[in-house]
């Protein structure tokens, strides 16, 4: 792709963005109804003794008046569901980061969930805490969340180089040697199992077949994370000579660290998951074609196995 094209192609797609931005500027306050009720940055509310096939509020709460009937679902993300009384929803009821609010007489045939409300919904805890104050509050979870997730994963890799030490080494070198290709890759890997899902979901194939591709990429993933910190590990100068334990928990720990920085830090965690994931699949599944081209993967030497047992994971 020379310079000439990158400029459209980056042109394209700020135009994209730009359009969509707009349109979504122009939707907000707008509903629209084929026997479907759905609000963007506004309140859904079905009027008494009104029937709907489904009810949707995106940034909004939904309400229900009296007598109101639903024959799908109701769902608010982002706000409260509010049923008053006689109410009738033969589908689910969802209230993601609100509260499910009912009065006597209501009819619900699906489930009832609220999630992430803890009783009040985004815009009562926006009004009581502040914009900062919220986002704090989002940036303390989100960080809670994270740090179980890193030590999770970085629990898993101290007993997978315990156990098989041999696993990580051709990973951590297909990354190291090759990281264009691993990142592609990862992102190629990504695309086809998003198609993959979009294509079967629903169908009898997909239910034999998505299990098991889930589990799959899951665990792919998760050993690709683990190379990453055992690569990052590697690179830093002060652990390069320690035993490979160690400059895995070093990599862990700064991984932790860079997904605390808000945004970037998300986006860099992004990157660096298709790069494993990638590596994953680079090392197995091009070994063959790799050794025909006469050009293997081999572990860095400091990467190698010591034979210096205080250095052996």
């Amino acid at each position: 792709m020379n310079w000439n094209q990158k400029n459209r192609f980056v042109l394209t797609l700020a135009s994209m963005l730009l359009l969509c931005l707009c349109w979504g500027s122009a939707i907000a306050q707008t509903r629209f109804s084929s026997n479907n009720l759905i609000t963007f940055g506004s309140d859904a509310i079905v009027a008494e003794k009104q029937v709907v096939k489904n009810v949707t509020a995106i940034a909004g709460s939904v309400k229900i008046l009296n007598g109101g009937y639903v024959t799908g679902d109701a769902v608010a993300i982002g706000g409260d569901v509010a049923l008053k009384s006689g109410v009738r929803v033969d589908g689910d009821v969802s209230a993601i980061g609100g509260a499910i609010l009912k009065e006597e007489g209501v009819t619900i045939g699906g489930s009832a969930a609220a999630v992430l409300g803890e009783g009040q919904s985004v815009f009562h805890n926006l009004k009581r805490w502040g914009l900062l104050g919220f986002l704090m509050q989002v940036y303390l979870f989100s960080a809670a969340v994270y740090g179980l997730v890193v030590a999770t994963i970085a629990g898993i890799g101290i007993v997978v180089m315990l156990i098989v030490p041999d696993v990580l080494p051709p990973i951590t070198a297909a990354i190291d040697q090759f990281p264009l290709r691993s990142g592609l890759w990862g992102l190629g890997a990504t695309i086809s199992v998003i198609m993959l899902t979009n294509l079967t979901t629903g169908s009898l194939l997909g239910t034999a077949l998505l299990p098991v591709v889930n589990l799959l990429v899951i665990l792919t993933v998760l050993l690709g994370a683990i190379s990453m910190g055992r690569l990052i590990g590697h690179r830093i100068p002060i652990v390069a000579n320690r035993p490979p334990l160690q400059q895995f928990l070093v990599g862990m720990l700064i991984l932790a660290l860079v997904g605390l920085i808000p945004v970037a830090g998300g986006l860099v965690l992004v990157a660096l998951t298709f790069f494993g994931f990638g590596g994953v699949l680079f090392a197995q599944l091009e070994k063959q074609q790799l050794g025909q081209l006469g050009r293997k993967i081999v572990p860095p030497k400091i990467l190698e196995p010591s034979t210096d047992p205080s250095q052996e994971v």
